[in-house]
């Protein structure tokens, strides 16, 4: 499931339930594999078998949320933050913060991060704190908040920021020297620290900083070759790496597919880069010359971020590249 492999996921899944009906955990994975392959009903479905077997518990809820949210089903959503606020873990309000930075509301999303970190602390489980802040981070780099970002990347200890998505964060804030001693420090795979995601992180740290150099055509050589792992638990940024790189190399055809990708599989992991892929997409299919379609994908983001908290930069951005479309679009007609 974290390499993106969803019907081996699901097949394994399906079989361990039936090897232990009555563990709760088998349920929670396979309900998970179904919702990350975007078989929302079938993940559903899971879950109501759990509940009637008196297997309820949160990280089935977690799942059940992040549904809610890919279908845009408010009353759901609002039911699963009250049972994370009764009965919440780390997890559930960590997720609750990338739900409400996926809708522009970051002043919410740092208050469930906090929870989050707090919680985690609470538990002894300092590394994990360390992770929630990493989330906390991109969501307020995503949202347009730098110096927030920078203060919250601060508070991570020095034995945790040696991570792929630390660097990768220090790098959109222009801080290259993280990244640099990354891969002097990790030249190949095997020397990295263990992670299954591993095969992704040297493409995407590469990627990132041609970016940061302005070598686009760099970024796209950079990930070329693990296409394969786009719907792993990495691979949406992978995508939206790739589509940014398309755009800055004027290859609109390129990057539209990435941004249309990401946008086919609302089962990957909750962050406002979902959200954010509709802004891409409006950007390539405006450099195509198809105003038509890049006016109805900034409809599509400002619809999806209609309760953004007021003065959101990014939507404010989008509502000025929407307006300048717009007139565009009326000339032409003329």
């Amino acid at each position: 499931m974290q390499l993106g492999e969803f019907p081996a996921a699901i097949q394994t899944g399906e079989r361990a339930l039936a090897l232990a009906p009555d563990n709760a955990n088998e349920f929670d994975i396979l309900a998970r594999a179904y919702k990350r392959a975007s078989q929302f009903g079938k993940a559903k479905a899971v879950v109501s078998q759990a509940v009637a077997r008196g297997k309820d518990y949160v990280r089935l809820h977690d799942t059940l949320n992040e549904i809610a949210w890919a279908e845009n089903d408010q009353p759901a959503m609002a039911r699963e933050a009250q049972w994370a606020d009764q009965k919440g873990t780390w997890f559930s309000f960590d997720l609750e913060g990338c739900i409400a930075a996926d809708g522009g509301q970051l002043d919410r999303a740092e208050g469930y991060f906090e929870k989050a970190i707090s919680t985690a602390e609470r538990d002894h489980l300092n590394t994990t704190a360390d992770e929630v802040r990493l989330d906390q981070a991109e969501a307020e780099i995503l949202l347009g908040q730098l110096d927030r970002a920078r203060t919250t990347l601060q508070r991570i200890a020095r034995e945790d920021s040696d991570s792929a998505e630390f660097v990768l964060l220090n790098i959109k804030l222009g801080q290259l020297a993280p990244a640099e001693a990354f891969l002097k420090a990790h030249p190949t795979i095997e020397s990295q620290p263990s992670d299954p995601l591993t095969y992704l992180n040297l493409p995407r740290i590469r990627a990132a900083l041609a970016l940061a150099h302005n070598r686009p055509l760099d970024a796209i050589a950079a990930l070329d070759g693990v296409q394969q792992y786009d719907l792993s638990d990495s691979g949406l940024n992978a995508m939206s790496l790739r589509g940014k790189a398309y755009l800055l190399a004027h290859q609109p055809d390129q990057a539209a597919a990435q941004y249309k990708k990401i946008l086919q599989n609302p089962g990957l992991p909750v962050t406002a880069e979902l959200s954010l892929a509709h802004l891409g997409l409006a950007e390539a299919e405006e450099m195509r010359g198809n105003l038509p379609a890049a006016d109805k994908e900034y409809s599509a983001f400002l619809a999806r971020w209609t309760g953004a908290d007021p003065h959101n930069v990014v939507v404010a951005t989008a509502k000025t590249d929407l307006d300048a479309l717009r007139r565009n679009e009326e000339e032409a007609r003329r």
